[in-house]
């Protein structure tokens, strides 16, 4: 795939819009096998392992684990998922996985971002190379809106979290200038991601994982007026989390403008309200 620079890309929208994202070559299975709004829940999955074949509205099938050392090092599909549960989320049985989804949706969004999103937005219209400089004042306004128990250096922290990833160049390729009302996004795929890995360990089944599937998509539609306003909040939510914008930034940007634009994306034919 050319980069952006070869196309003369220079913003985020024009970036979604790359024809290469529309039509990967790739088909994108849909079941309809499940009422559509639960269908519409399980596609919050993506853009997570989107690919040829992938599954796009319901969890896909249960791997079976295989015996033996094979099952022991995880190198069935069931053992993989298995060890990321583990290793990325402490996740190792049913119980758990439950806890995990329940938290991501009950905590979903972002304080700190919703605090300073009108300080960000007006950050937003400077050009990206004079951003640095604003940072101090973004800092002084959250010291005047917090509790005096909260340390400068707390205060500090808390900024270059959340302003961070948008004082860099790659930030105006990989952020949306137009910014979400908030980064429920980034919660509800994680929380759909690890029901997906779940129930492909066999740790959960469909039925277990059905009234967490419709709460994310409820709260997703409380939040966002579109699926590209739930991008945008993933992808935002992303970026504040790993505290940085690379190469993955835009590697999770091109999976949502596939999820976006895939004519086999449930995200095409319905729309989130």
């Amino acid at each position: 795939m050319t980069s952006p620079q070869q196309r003369n890309v220079g913003t985020y929208d024009e970036y979604l819009e790359l024809p290469e994202f529309r039509d990967r070559g790739w088909r994108l299975v849909r079941e309809n096998r499940l009422d559509p709004d639960l269908a519409l829940g399980w596609s919050l999955h993506m853009p997570y392992e989107l690919g040829d074949g992938q599954v796009v509205d319901a969890p896909g099938p249960v791997h079976t684990p295989k015996k033996g050392l094979k099952k022991m090092f995880g190198t069935d599909m069931a053992g993989t998922y298995r060890q990321m549960l583990a290793n990325s989320w402490g996740v190792h049985d049913r119980d758990e996985t439950l806890g995990t989804v329940q938290n991501l949706l009950e905590y979903a969004g972002d304080p700190g971002y919703r605090a300073m999103l009108p300080a960000l937005r007006q950050l937003l219209t400077v050009p990206v190379g004079q951003r640095p400089g604003y940072l101090a004042s973004i800092a002084e306004m959250v010291r005047g809106a917090v509790d005096d128990s909260v340390t400068d250096e707390q205060v500090v922290a808390e900024v270059n979290r959340v302003v961070g990833p948008f004082l860099v160049p790659e930030s105006v390729l990989a952020l949306p200038a137009a910014l979400p009302p908030d980064t429920v996004g980034w919660d509800t795929a994680r929380a759909l991601r690890v029901l997906w890995m779940a129930h492909g360990a066999g740790f959960v089944t469909e039925q277990d994982a059905e009234p967490f599937v419709r709460a994310a998509l409820d709260l997703t539609r409380q939040v966002y007026g579109s699926w590209r306003e739930h991008a945008d909040g993933f992808l935002v939510g992303r970026a504040q989390w790993v505290e940085a914008v690379d190469d993955s930034s835009l590697e999770y940007a091109g999976g949502m403008a596939t999820a976006l634009h895939h004519p086999d994306s449930p995200w095409v034919l319905t729309p989130l309200r």
